[in-house]
């Protein structure tokens, strides 16, 4: 067992690209680069469906780099330039 819920899943990004979901970490092991972050949850909506709520969003210059960002997240964008990034997603289905 590596440690993790057996409820997160972990899914590669590449640069220049947007991502959708229950986002509970961010990490890469360069220079991660974002040019947009949107924080909130997702809520329930009827039986089958949900929708995210957003409480944040912030721009960040896509020059600045780091390593992590911790959650909760409900989609970002990444710059071009950016290392692969891992995403640690809550796997539940709503």
């Amino acid at each position: 067992m590596n440690g993790l819920s057996n409820k997160t899943k972990i899914t590669s990004v590449a640069e220049n690209t947007a991502f959708t979901g229950s986002i509970q970490k961010l990490y890469s092991t360069g220079s991660m680069k974002l040019s947009s972050v949107e924080f909130g949850y997702f809520e329930r909506v009827g039986q089958t469906g949900s929708k995210a709520i957003v409480t944040s969003t912030t721009a960040i210059n896509s020059t600045t780099a780091c390593t992590s960002i911790e959650g909760p997240i409900v989609q970002f964008k990444t710059a071009a330039g950016s290392a692969a990034i891992l995403v640690y997603s809550n796997n539940v289905k709503l």
